[in-house]
């Protein structure tokens, strides 16, 4: 028995959504193509409702009570365009690729929907060169991925919104929970050559 192979267990990412309507179509359809060759496992949960707090941490519980060991935050309006595998061309989903950066949590730098366009990560420093891998000190939930034993070491509450003197929200649940993991030393990364776009309306 002594040279018996050790088979490595797959990675089980739980696709997560938090959504108050619908889901877009493109979205949709962008997803199942994503996972049409995952070499991974993978499920799917919903929480529909108008509390983005609640919603997204139930979750996490949900995500943790189906034996995930990463969780993808994936919201109803981003759109996963495949990248070119920089040596061999091949396309690449952008869930593998997240994986294969084996970082606590790590996401897209998809841009907000306004003009002109802005990055939702906010790097660490002033990089010149943002199409690879570097630290933030938050990043949206709209394309996340998190190793579901950061919810382990992080203080709760995970998500909340940060709000001033005068109820204003400073910053969303998405930059909480990225706060509460730099407090307990986990990092914060984004990968610059993603291409996932964020779905918006416009007038004709």
């Amino acid at each position: 028995m002594a040279n018996k192979k050790t088979i490595e267990k797959k990675p089980k990412v739980i696709v997560a959504m938090a959504v108050q309507d619908t889901i877009k179509s493109k979205t949709a359809l962008s997803l199942i193509c994503a996972l049409r060759e995952a070499d991974f496992d993978y499920d799917m949960i919903m929480n529909m409702g108008c509390d983005l707090i609640g919603s997204r941490t139930r979750l996490v519980r949900m995500a943790i009570e189906r034996g995930g060991t990463h969780m993808l935050f994936l919201d109803h309006d981003m759109m996963l365009n495949p990248a070119p595998h920089p040596i061999t061309g091949k396309m690449i989903d952008p869930i593998t690729q997240l994986l294969k950066a084996d970082k606590d949590i790590i996401g897209a730098p998809y841009h907000f929907r306004s003009l002109p366009l802005r990055p939702t990560a906010l790097a660490l420093s002033d990089m010149s060169d943002k199409t690879k891998l570097y630290r933030c000190n938050a990043i949206g939930t709209g394309f996340m991925l998190i190793k579901l034993s950061v919810f382990d070491k992080i203080a709760k509450p995970w998500f909340n919104f940060a709000r001033n003197e005068n109820a204003e929200m400073v910053y969303g649940e998405d930059a909480w929970l990225c706060k509460q993991a730099i407090e307990a030393g986990i990092e914060v990364w984004a990968d610059g050559s993603l291409n996932i776009g964020h779905l918006g309306e416009y007038e004709y």
